[in-house]
């Protein structure tokens, strides 16, 4: 987990019963060769039990074919993205450091920022913390798109029709969303720190 990020009870509970499950597994397979690492680092996994497999995205995310046109998708679904877009799409915990996105993305100019909206794509419970950092950052109300959940459709489409996808991740053990960007066209940045 990354320096400075808080559970709560709940969460550090959960973490403590998951942590037990996984030292009593004979095997283990990861995502990658940092979650690897991290089993047996933090968790005290020997290594003999972990084994990196890799990941991958599904062939459903692709780009568009000829015949499709994924904007018709992206403003049928969620008519308040009416420019171009920067896309993050993740979980509503603070490792995602979507305050930071919306930090970095009020940055921009605001010749450029007139012709983008940011756009993130979360399961977020509240709304209300991020709309109030964009405000303390000085982003107009519709410069910040906040979307529910997406059908696989609807995602695949917004990928494919983002001019940029950003996972400003303070941690992450393979990122998904990243190899997804990637295989519909999308140019993404992501952190370093993982």
């Amino acid at each position: 987990m990354p320096h400075g990020y808080q559970r709560t009870a709940a969460e550090r509970k959960l973490y403590g019963i998951r942590q037990q499950l996984v030292r009593q597994a004979d095997v283990l397979l990861a995502l990658s060769e940092n979650t690897r690492r991290d089993a047996i680092e933090i968790l005290g996994v020997p290594p003999q039990r972990v084994h990196t497999i890799g990941a991958g995205a599904s062939d459903f995310f692709r780009i568009p074919a000829d015949d499709e046109d994924p904007a018709v998708v992206v403003h049928a679904t969620l008519p308040d993205i009416h420019r171009r877009f920067v896309l993050g799409v993740g979980g509503p915990d603070p490792r995602k450091n979507w305050p930071a996105l919306i930090e970095a993305f009020s940055l921009l100019s605001k010749d450029v920022r007139q012709n983008l909206q940011l756009v993130l794509v979360s399961n977020l419970a509240s709304q209300e913390s991020l709309r109030t950092r964009a405000r303390e950052c000085g982003l107009r109300d519709d410069e910040l798109v906040i979307a529910p959940l997406v059908s696989d459709d609807v995602l695949r489409a917004l990928y494919q029709s983002a001019g940029l996808f950003v996972l400003p991740s303070l941690y992450e053990g393979f990122g998904l969303p990243v190899l997804e960007a990637a295989r519909c066209g999308c140019v993404a940045l992501t952190s370093n720190a993982s």
